[in-house]
């Protein structure tokens, strides 16, 4: 018995069979092509809105002298803290005072850059003396803390009278960051992922014609 053989099965616009085959991944390309272009986008959106603004930190105390904890058995003659940013030469405020809350320093303090400086005069009683500051940030707005440190001999010094306190700028100005970088724009990232988009929507094209 002869039989007819069986046409090859095509589709409406007379592709064979394999042809569809070949569109069908084509198009699981495509998926794939767009669905990592989305991908990565969102990975960088994220990122670029989850990392930190130099510019919108606040100061940090990083260090001091003495530092923060010390026990010394002869006051220092200054006070110094650093902090991880600059600070506002216009407005700082720093006071070191012992348990009865007599004050010691000195002078006013002096901003260089990051530090701001004290002079103290010489210690009184034994104990804790607290250093208290009140900045203004690079971001522009006050922060205030403290360290303590602990005079194990008494000195011969007697309190000094407080110094008036400055009056706080009702505006501050911010002060950026020595080498920090600017905020970043949203528009560049905007543009490049439509750019991005356009580029995968071509590439797809090519490969579902190919």
């Amino acid at each position: 018995m002869i039989r007819a053989a069986l046409p090859t099965p095509t589709s409406d616009h007379g592709i064979a069979g394999p042809g569809l085959a070949h569109r069908g991944t084509a198009a699981r390309q495509v998926v794939g092509l767009v669905a990592r272009a989305l991908a990565g986008l969102g990975v960088a959106g994220t990122l670029l809105l989850a990392a930190p603004s130099p510019a919108g930190a606040h100061n940090v105390l990083v260090d001091s002298s003495p530092a923060a904890g010390s026990v010394l058995q002869q006051g220092p003659a200054r006070v110094r803290l650093d902090f991880d940013q600059p600070v506002d030469p216009h407005y700082a405020e720093l006071t070191v005072t012992s348990p009865g809350g007599d004050h010691w320093e000195s002078d006013r303090p002096t901003v260089d850059g990051n530090s701001v400086t004290a002079p103290i005069a010489p210690l009184g009683p034994a104990g804790p003396y607290q250093v208290a500051y009140r900045i203004v940030s690079a971001d522009g707005h006050p922060v205030s803390g403290g360290v303590t440190f602990t005079l194990t001999t008494a000195g011969t010094g007697a309190p000094r009278p407080a110094l008036t306190a400055n009056a706080s700028p009702a505006k501050a100005t911010a002060v950026p960051p020595s080498g920090a970088a600017q905020d970043t724009p949203l528009w560049p990232w905007l543009v490049g992922g439509g750019v991005l988009l356009v580029g995968v929507a071509i590439a797809a094209a090519r490969v579902a014609r190919g």
